[in-house]
């Protein structure tokens, strides 16, 4: 039986997880680096050495698995859990999440398919990507996706630049990608992202603010983060906690829907 519900349990996490969190970086180190702790005046930088640094900085992957321990608040949920998330490079997304060790919820999402399943609720959910992505407001790719859950920006073409300046400690890059303005925020003194805005320019939009970094696989990469958003659906913020990553260990993508599972709406 087909009927419409609301997500108040541990699977409300996955979504903001994936079409929020943009996101998401998720590595571990035991030395971790604050963006902010600057002293003094940064030195003068140009578009071109940002840019650079940018790209040097993104991290090339097949398999990518991670834990995340994150906090929720939104106009429907609100709570803590874990979120563990693999990927496999331009074929799947999969995440399970957890509250107190109990699987609440897994999802799978392929290019053009999302799958999404209640363990405490008992129902599943399906729906096209396409129609996601409209409701969302922001139009990626599964392999933009991935790369930008994986900790790397999704830069922009020259031509998709607007404009470049520095303020303060701060190198401001506006651009208009696929019609969503966005505006990239790098630390001056180290050349790390502070933060991300986006926005369709209409009445949705996802902010991200980087705090901590780490070194891994020779990369300077996020290890704490805020994803502030709002969208069809409300509004709503998560914490993020990176707590362990791996890569290119191929891993399980196992996803099957119990027989006994009602579908509802997504």
């Amino acid at each position: 039986m087909l009927e419409s519900r609301k997500n108040f349990s541990c699977v409300a996490f996955i979504k903001p997880i994936i079409f929020f969190a943009l996101i998401a970086l998720f590595y571990q180190s035991c030395k971790s680096v604050k963006t902010f702790d600057n002293k003094g005046n940064p030195p003068k930088r140009s578009l071109q050495e940002v840019m650079t640094q940018l790209r040097k900085n993104n991290l090339d992957f097949v398999w990518y698995d991670a834990k995340i321990d994150i906090d929720v608040e939104s106009t429907e949920f609100g709570g803590s859990g874990s979120a563990f998330l693999r990927m496999k490079k331009d074929s799947a997304i999969w995440v399970v999440v957890k509250k107190l060790g109990i699987e609440g919820g897994r999802m799978l999402m392929r290019e053009d398919s999302a799958f999404l399943i209640n363990r405490f609720e008992r129902y599943f959910q399906r729906e096209q990507v396409s129609k996601i992505k409209k409701k969302m407001g922001l139009d990626l790719t599964l392999g933009e996706l991935q790369k930008v859950m994986a900790g790397n920006f999704i830069l922009p073409q020259d031509a998709q630049i607007k404009s470049f300046r520095q303020e303060g400690n701060a190198c401001h890059i506006e651009t208009v990608i696929d019609g969503n303005n966005i505006t990239y925020n790098v630390n001056a003194f180290n050349l790390l992202p502070q933060g991300i805005l986006i926005n369709d320019g209409q009445d949705k939009f996802v902010e991200i603010k980087y705090y901590e970094y780490a070194k891994k696989f020779g990369l300077m990469l996020p290890t704490r983060f805020d994803i502030q958003f709002e969208s069809i659906d409300g509004t709503g913020s998560l914490q993020l906690h990176v707590k362990e990553v791996n890569i290119d260990v191929p891993k399980d993508l196992s996803f099957s829907i119990p027989s006994r599972y009602d579908e509802v709406y997504w």
